[in-house]
């Protein structure tokens, strides 16, 4: 087995700890010290079966970037209208003066902070489900394990160590504490690799009046459009199962990576939750926004059909998706609301594309990627951090509505649901401010063996109640299909 936290190593944790130190001694404030190293590749869904407290995964297709992070040395929570731009401001503050030794200078190989952000931006009641998930939490891990896959094709794999330094800290106690992570993380790579327990689907049953309730919904809120107050709004729904078995999230990433190849995995414990059975996963085929090295991308989905096992018959369907009027439409505004927030904070934005079908297990969509860079700005001014545009951005027409305040309004009073993360931002931030968020889709939140689905679907003029409600079910068999049959 490849050497990790050689003793070069820890003399060099040990140096950075140690400035880490003395600035803070000066300063009288917390310092971020760390050391990233190379390792060999491997596959981080194990050993989120083993995570406990904070933990985060995220997985785009191909490996395009991977990640692991164990542990908090450092939080960023907030809630209320100002969360995007405060935890810009506290991530900033937090790497202030940071003593990193080893660290890649791809954005996806720096220090990270991982987390996400709810729907809405106040937190939910007492007796929300969503507890230890508040609308803004950002993680510094004690140990992060990454992977990228650069231009040449080349997969890099690193750990990362950090710990906080302050005035008062103890140099030896903090060696301690980084080195006891890593004898952690070398005895679970001594063990086989975990194997899917789930061999045959588990029948659940949604409660009564379930679908009677969200067509009613989808009326009253067609109402509203025809009386011109609003032109979209997204209506979500969720919906609790039963099981017999408890569910184990590691179990639940490595089946929704075989089913969804093309999508972005996530798995997210909380420190108020135990490690077994209690989660929120999915795999989401919408990455809102990410930024890198000045580059801007956000890659929409909006615009739905069901699929056939037919060949020919799958592709009429993804032509008849292109060619309707209704779900153009519907894409259109996102598209639009998406470019028209961009535009301003880019020096050039890529020519409007028409929109291209994106198939996934049972549903397939209409997708646009959005390509733009940055405006640069002068030594004198700061930089712009992906959370400062994400306060822009989210909620785009996606998952909230056009125009944005009056959708907002309309299902603040009338959609009767706790999102939570569900169709909020969820991805990572750089100590440089760059980023990759997606947008929470496709997800459940789990606890022991109780799953908590959601779903929602854009309503237009010319959607139909009972169309939306089929979409709606086809996504929420999406989110965990290959391990629950929702029975309607």
């Amino acid at each position: 087995m490849q050497e990790i936290f050689s003793s070069a190593d820890q003399s060099a944790l040990l140096d950075c700890i140690e400035r880490a130190r003395s600035i803070a001694c000066e300063s009288g404030r917390a310092v971020i010290a760390g050391i990233q190293r190379p390792m060999a590749d491997i596959d981080f869904v194990p050993l989120f079966a083993f995570g406990h407290g904070d933990c985060f995964f995220g997985e785009y297709p191909g490996r395009e970037q991977a990640f692991l992070s164990l542990g908090c040395v450092a939080k960023i929570e907030g809630s209320g209208e100002s969360r995007f731009r405060e935890t810009a401001k506290s991530s900033e503050a937090l790497f202030k003066d940071k003593q990193l030794d080893g660290f890649s200078d791809n954005a996806e190989l720096r220090p990270l902070l991982l987390g996400g952000f709810s729907f809405w931006p106040e937190p939910g009641k007492s007796t929300s489900p969503w507890q230890g998930f508040p609308p803004a939490k950002l993680v510094l891990p004690e140990l992060l394990l990454s992977s990228h896959t650069d231009k040449a094709g080349e997969l890099q794999t690193r750990y990362s160590l950090f710990v906080r330094v302050l005035p008062d800290s103890d140099n030896r106690q903090l060696f301690a504490a980084a080195d006891k992570r890593v004898r952690y993380l070398k005895s679970q790579l001594e063990l086989p690799e975990s194997v899917s327990t789930f061999r045959e689907k588990q029948r659940c049953k949604p409660p009564l009046n379930f679908d009677q309730q969200y067509r009613a919904a989808v009326e009253q809120l067609l109402d509203e459009i025809e009386q011109g107050a609003i032109e979209k709004a997204v209506l979500a729904r969720s919906c609790r199962v039963h099981c017999d078995a408890a569910f184990v999230p590691a179990d639940v990433l490595l089946s929704l990576r075989e089913n969804y190849p093309c999508c972005f995995i996530f798995g997210a414990l909380s420190e108020d939750q135990p490690s077994q059975g209690s989660a929120f996963v999915g795999a989401t085929p919408e990455r809102l926004l990410s930024l890198k090295n000045n580059e801007l991308v956000s890659e929409p989905v909006a615009g739905s059909i069901k699929r056939s096992d037919n060949a020919e018959q799958d592709e009429a369907l993804a032509q008849r998706l292109l060619h309707s009027e209704k779900e153009q439409a519907e894409h259109t505004i996102v598209v639009d609301g998406i470019r028209g927030v961009l535009s301003p904070l880019c020096s050039s934005l890529d020519p409007l594309e028409s929109p291209k079908v994106l198939k996934l297990p049972g549903i397939q969509h209409l997708y646009t990627k959005i390509r733009g860079e940055l405006t640069r700005r002068s030594d004198a001014q700061k930089n712009q951090s992906i959370l400062t545009i994400l306060d822009k951005l989210h909620p785009t027409a996606a998952v909230g509505g056009a125009p944005r305040s009056s959708a907002l309004a309309w299902l603040k009073a009338h959609e009767d649901l706790d999102r939570g993360w569900y169709t909020g931002p969820i991805g990572w931030v750089n100590d440089r401010g760059e980023g990759d968020f997606a947008i929470a889709l496709r997800a459940a939140l789990l606890r022991d063996n109780e799953a908590l689905l959601y779903a929602g679907a854009g309503i237009v003029a010319g959607s139909q109640a009972e169309s939306e409600l089929k979409e709606t079910q086809l996504k929420m068999k999406a989110a965990l299909n290959s391990i629950l049959e929702l029975q309607s």
